[in-house]
């Protein structure tokens, strides 16, 4: 696949990320071998179309988990209760490759009980209710003194609203947008045509080049294999531009459209 540069990090990681909140059956039920399978195609679609290259280029794993030549692991406690983490240990354990093939990510504020930014929570978890400001005087102070003790190499953000940014770029690594995608039911059409949404929007996102890794959760190897290939097609026959317009058409009435979720922001 094709590596891109990842924020300000000096790595390059693979244009398709492996998103694994499914190995913590966040959706539905994914049986543990599936999983530990689906990790291994996808960390070795990745390395092996980059081990020729600087030890800098990586696949991300995001659980969020995406790739590196190197491959980067992204997990989150807010999946599946800590589960996507257990199974992708496993999945990284059954690889038996070094510990410096990969980078493992994860994310904080965001729990099973609900949002908390609170210094004391990002390294010690305990809970507490803080607003808005908190993201900058105390989660990001408490993640660059993470990263000064050597317990994470690189910091980044997501989230919304967007001008939150401007706040923090000085202070992180890289951003990991927000992307949310609401359809109604014309799109049935397009997929009774053998048309595949989930796959447009893939491509779609692709396309962006200056989108680093597109995030895909993925429990399977199917799975992996159908992103990979979508990724493939894309880059040798392009768009379907007339699908694409067609789909574009139809959400125009709930274009940018988002909803609330965190912190009141005003």
């Amino acid at each position: 696949m094709e590596l891109r540069p990842l924020g300000n990090t000096g790595l390059k990681v693979s244009a398709v990320g492996f998103g694994a909140s499914p190995l913590g059956s966040h959706y539905s039920p994914v049986a543990q071998d599936d999983a530990i399978a689906a990790v291994r195609d996808h960390f070795f679609y990745s390395f092996t179309s980059s081990r020729h290259l600087s030890s800098s280029l990586h696949t991300v794993f995001y659980l969020l988990l995406m790739m590196r030549e190197r491959s980067d692991e992204i997990t989150s406690k807010y999946y599946g209760g800590t589960l996507s983490e257990k199974v992708l240990g496993k999945a990284l354990k059954a690889l038996q490759v070094s510990r410096g093939d990969y980078i493992v990510a994860t994310k904080c504020g965001r729990y099973e009980e609900g949002f908390d930014f609170s210094a004391e929570r990002v390294r010690k978890r305990h809970r507490r209710e803080l607003g808005e400001s908190s993201i900058v005087s105390e989660t990001i102070p408490a993640l660059q003194k993470l990263k000064q003790e050597g317990k994470t190499r690189f910091i980044g953000i997501t989230g919304l609203p967007l001008n939150i940014f401007t706040y923090v770029l000085d202070r992180c690594d890289t951003i990991i947008l927000p992307l949310h995608l609401r359809a109604n039911s014309q799109l049935l059409t397009v997929n009774q045509r053998g048309k595949k949404i989930a796959k447009l929007a893939l491509q779609y996102s692709l396309a962006n080049k200056a989108i680093s890794s597109v995030l895909v959760g993925m429990g399977s190897v199917s799975e992996v294999e159908e992103n990979v290939q979508a990724f493939t097609e894309l880059e040798g026959l392009g768009m379907d531009q007339e699908t694409l317009s067609e789909v574009e058409a139809i959400l125009e009435p709930m274009k940018n459209l988002t909803w609330p979720s965190g912190i009141d922001h005003k």
